[in-house]
């Protein structure tokens, strides 16, 4: 993630859409590194245009029989095979949940409103989000707080790493409010946020929950 913790601010700020989708290949793109350069026929270029001007994109070639694909385009069996790979490995990929995106403080107080239990656990979560604020995954930290710093920011990245995700928001759950954050906390905060840091990733925030509401590092000026 190309964003500074500095720069985030729980005023997370929605990505660039448009910059994300810029940096993917086209489907003629891609297809023409696969299709081949026929000896005595068209390239691979020309092979992949001509079935995009045939069938507009990925997805319609993908729900077209091998026939269809195959008229006005000299497709060899390798090739259509390939076709059929790709049908059924997107049958195979669940369909996408619909994921929340969490760029402001607000919105992340209606996420832990809406998931998080206040049975008086000391055992934090860590939010782990893409570089557009998506929500990767919500994995929860298991003795976490009894960890020393270095621990606790190894055990972090590992969640990390095992689930993906450019940054992290940490959240703990309480079931009434509690006194500002304690000095060794914030503390501890900071380097994990460091050792993030240097691994290329991101702490956004260490947030704690509870009725009252939503208690910030970051929104406090502590991050």
């Amino acid at each position: 993630m190309s964003r500074s913790a500095g720069d985030h601010n729980v005023g997370l700020s929605g990505c660039n859409e448009a910059s994300v989708l810029e940096r993917q290949l086209s489907d003629e793109q891609l297809l023409a590194k696969v299709l081949r350069d026929d000896v005595a026929g068209p390239s691979g270029v020309d092979k992949a245009r001509a079935l995009m001007v045939a069938h507009g994109d990925l997805g319609r070639m993908l729900r077209t029989e091998s026939h269809g694909l195959r008229a006005g385009v000299p497709l060899s069996e390798d090739e259509i095979s390939l076709f059929e790979i790709m049908r059924r490995a997107a049958g195979l990929i669940p369909k996408e949940v619909s994921r929340p995106v969490i760029n402001s403080l607000p919105a992340l107080g209606v996420y832990l409103r809406a998931t998080l239990n206040r049975e008086g656990s000391l055992n934090p979560r860590v939010l782990l989000l893409d570089q557009c604020n998506r929500l990767q995954e919500d994995a929860a930290l298991e003795n976490y707080l009894s960890l020393d710093p270095n621990t606790a920011a190894r055990e972090l990245i590992r969640v990390v790493h095992k689930h993906g995700g450019s940054a992290a928001i940490i959240a703990e759950s309480r079931r009434r409010a509690e006194p500002p954050f304690e000095a060794a906390l914030i503390s501890h905060a900071k380097f994990v946020g460091r050792t993030l840091q240097a691994g290329g990733m991101v702490l956004h925030d260490y947030v704690r929950w509870s009725d009252s509401g939503c208690q910030s590092m970051r929104a406090l000026g502590l991050l």
